[in-house]
């Protein structure tokens, strides 16, 4: 069950999401079971760090632009049906087992050794995602749209439930050196 208070800060956009993640980076947050479909994940941010440059051995401000951060969080039994994810979400190493990510849409997004097995992934669109790692066994897949992926090191493709065709673009293909299983 997803706790309340992680809950509602996800309601208050992903800027403010984000903030508190950075704030606490050793909460792991709990959306289990959460239904976040009429949640906005399509914000973005920008966040400014001071970083040390080794070159003039001064701090110098750089901005990254950010999409959601779901790292390593619980999202077991998520309802996302339909949502559709800002550009660079972060969900490496986020639990999504028995997800309901149907007619979602991720675009850029890192969802590195992220955990899949037994997601729903029907009508979902992933583009230019970071697979890397990625558990995907028993795995609902039909009407699937993948492009611009490498799946030469996703886990489990071998053992997906195919309910339907899915699409597999031959740049997916080029990228993984034909080594798809």
């Amino acid at each position: 069950m997803a706790d309340p208070e992680h809950l509602a800060i996800l309601r208050r956009g992903v800027e403010a999401w984000n903030i508190w993640r950075s704030q606490n980076p050793s909460v792991q947050p709990d959306l289990s079971g959460a239904d976040l479909r009429e949640v906005d994940l399509t914000g973005s941010w920008t966040e400014v760090v001071a970083e040390l440059n080794n070159k003039t051995g001064r701090n110098e401000l750089r901005s990254y632009h950010r999409g959601v951060n779901f790292r390593s969080a619980n999202l077991k039994g998520a309802d996302l049906r339909g949502v559709t994810f800002g550009e660079l979400a972060d969900l490496h190493e986020a639990d999504l087992r028995r997800g309901r990510l149907e007619g979602a849409v991720m675009r850029n997004a890192d969802l590195s050794a992220a955990q899949l097995s037994e997601a729903r992934l029907q009508d979902t669109v992933l583009h230019d995602v970071n697979l890397c790692e990625a558990e995907l066994s028993k795995a609902a897949l039909g009407w699937t749209i993948f492009s611009q992926i490498d799946f030469s090191r996703t886990r489990g493709l071998d053992h997906v439930a195919h309910h339907g065709p899915s699409t597999i673009g031959i740049e997916s293909i080029a990228l993984s050196n034909g080594a798809i299983l």
